[in-house]
């Protein structure tokens, strides 16, 4: 609630400048931000690379870990070549046969839940990250075997990279080693344009969409409900306004710009906190806060806007319409015993939920 209560405040003074990031985060100044994209670049890596002191790192790996983030994020938007990769990218992420992944996702939960214990189980990690590993092993027709907590652990370093406004000799090594691992996972006949694409898919279902579905089961937990399989894709939408798993990203100022008597110069940072501007509410009333139902819908900002908008947005919200119900008919006799939230800035990210039916106390 801290959290909430900070976004609550910066809202009515947005945007504002806290050790040189302006924050920005009404509705109206996050929608802007994201629609501006010549104006406030999402290629925030050409201005961070030259901010940071990185003279002792080899030069040729510093290339590497550039020209990787470079494709990984497709930043020029007009060029012709990055036109086509997203035309390749959106038909991948299409390209799977409903009922065979739904067989897939049925099997792969029944062998999961299988192998765990039934009296302590933490949803995330012993159910949803497995889960969502081998969809993501499916969806992108992977035949690579590795550990399911290796990967998840190059995934979660890649979030909490992306989220650095300064960069170190490690840093940098820690992000060759972790996009050299989930680039390894792509067939070998892809361009190195495309093999970089799996990496990001990779990092989006088994990071961001793990995030969306373990959300979406807290509210399902935490708010008296009797929860409807057929109401999911409102469960769902209501979680990306409230908890929304991407609670910001970083632009980067391409020109002077005055914003609400602000002047925000060329090469400033800029924090979009798409997390506050889901509860403004003077877009979605004085009940902002609250999750509900019945509310009436507004457009969400959860998988941004205009020309950088996720490509995989309705992929991920297929995987937790379809995954959801399966696992809350397994855990919905349960309780929340324990949960704690990762310390991860610019996420709504659920580090661990112990759930146990024995035990009726929540410890956040």
């Amino acid at each position: 609630m801290k959290l909430y209560n900070f976004y609550k405040m910066g809202r009515q003074r947005s945007p504002f400048k806290i050790n040189n990031v302006w924050l920005v985060s009404s509705y109206d100044d996050v929608k802007f931000c994201l629609e501006a994209h010549e104006t406030f670049s999402s290629n925030k890596f050409k201005y961070l690379f030259e901010k940071s002191d990185l003279a002792d790192i080899d030069q040729g790996v510093l290339s590497e870990v550039k020209n990787m983030l470079n494709s990984w994020i497709l930043h020029s938007d007009y060029a012709e070549e990055v036109v086509q990769l997203k035309y390749q990218l959106t038909a991948l992420i299409h390209s799977y046969e409903d009922e065979e992944f739904k067989s897939i996702m049925e099997t792969s939960l029944s062998n999961i839940t299988q192998k765990i214990d039934p009296q302590r189980c933490d949803l995330k990690n012993d159910i949803v990250i497995p889960l969502m590993i081998k969809l993501a092993k499916f969806i992108l027709k992977i035949d690579k075997s590795f550990d399911e907590k290796e990967c998840y652990t190059h995934v979660f370093q890649v979030a909490y990279l992306l989220q650095k406004t300064t960069f170190t000799k490690d840093d940098i090594l820690a992000f060759h080693e972790s996009l050299t691992y989930l680039n390894a996972c792509a067939p070998n006949q892809l361009s190195a344009s495309m093999k970089i694409q799996y990496a990001l898919i990779i990092y989006a279902m088994t990071f961001n969409t793990s995030n969306l579905i373990t959300n979406t089961l807290f509210n399902m937990f935490t708010h008296d409900y009797n929860w409807d399989a057929l109401k999911i894709k409102d469960i769902i939408t209501e979680t990306l306004r409230t908890e929304s798993p991407l609670q910001s990203v970083m632009r980067v100022a391409t020109t002077d710009i005055e914003m609400n008597g602000k002047q925000i110069k060329q090469g400033d940072f800029l924090s979009v906190i798409i997390g506050s501007a889901n509860r403004d509410e003077r877009v979605f009333g004085d009940n902002a806060e609250e999750f509900l139902m019945n509310r009436k819908r507004k457009p969400l900002l959860s998988y941004g806007i205009g020309m950088h908008q996720c490509l995989g947005q309705k992929l991920s919200q297929n995987i937790a319409i379809h995954i959801i119900p399966k696992i809350w008919e397994l855990v919905k006799t349960s309780e929340i015993q324990h949960i704690t939230w990762e310390d991860l800035q610019g996420f709504r990210s659920v580090e661990s939920m112990v759930i146990n039916e024995k035990h009726k106390e929540i410890t956040v």
